[in-house]
């Protein structure tokens, strides 16, 4: 029951708002069936012990919405450790300290790694967007928070590394072999605004974007 145990539903009232505090504890050594990175969400819901049925959960108009899962936090890997790999590229509160591409007829794989330099705040998307050797953008692209989106950056905190961050294009039709250009990096979904790409010196790189070669079978 709600309260500890204290303060049972029957005895709720309409219009109050009732703060309740549950604790979970965490195992501090990930498992197979506790893996980092990860985001956490709660399942929140009411079960009626007579019926052993979840009751329905509705929005403020009424609608039916299913069980709510809220995203609440996240499990990171370590700090990073002292020998840590060197930035490979900067943007403005992350580096990227591995890129790996695979490629096929049908599509190109772009794998990531990436370290954060500063406590995020916010979420941000990655962009891969693939260009023709004029500079000249193609229609695919892959945009997608990291992991998945099973570790959003709003949780990054510095000293996170999150590797194996994969982004897949898929790629048309009768493209013609060939090398290719790959630009990437971060945006704000809220209004789109792109972290800052910076070069070695710390000077800001044009369109906010890193930029790789690749060869297309």
């Amino acid at each position: 029951y709600p309260g500890g145990g204290m303060f049972q539903t029957t005895l709720w009232q309409p219009g109050e708002v009732i703060a309740d505090r549950y604790r979970l504890r965490i195992e501090p050594v990930p498992t197979y069936t506790l893996l980092t990175p990860s985001v956490l969400r709660l399942d929140v819901g009411f079960w009626d012990f007579t019926t052993q049925e979840f009751l329905e959960t509705r929005d403020g108009a009424g609608n039916p919405t299913g069980r709510q899962r809220y995203e609440v936090a996240a499990l990171a890997a370590p700090s990073t450790p002292p020998d840590a790999p060197l930035a490979l590229m900067r943007f403005a509160d992350a580096d990227v300290i591995s890129i790996e591409t695979r490629s096929t007829p049908n599509a190109l794989t772009v794998s990531l790694g990436w370290r954060a330099r500063a406590d995020f705040s916010e979420d941000y998307t990655t962009f891969v967007q693939l260009f023709d050797a004029g500079g000249n953008k193609l229609e695919p692209q892959a945009d997608g928070r990291a992991l998945g989106g099973d570790f959003s950056p709003r949780w990054w905190r510095a000293g996170d590394i999150i590797t194996d961050d994969r982004y897949t294009i898929r790629l048309p039709p009768n493209l013609p072999p060939g090398r290719y250009r790959v630009k990437f990096g971060l945006y704000r979904p809220t209004d789109g605004a792109r972290m800052p790409a910076l070069k070695p010196d710390g000077a800001p790189i044009p369109e906010s974007a890193h930029e790789i070669e690749v060869n297309l079978p």
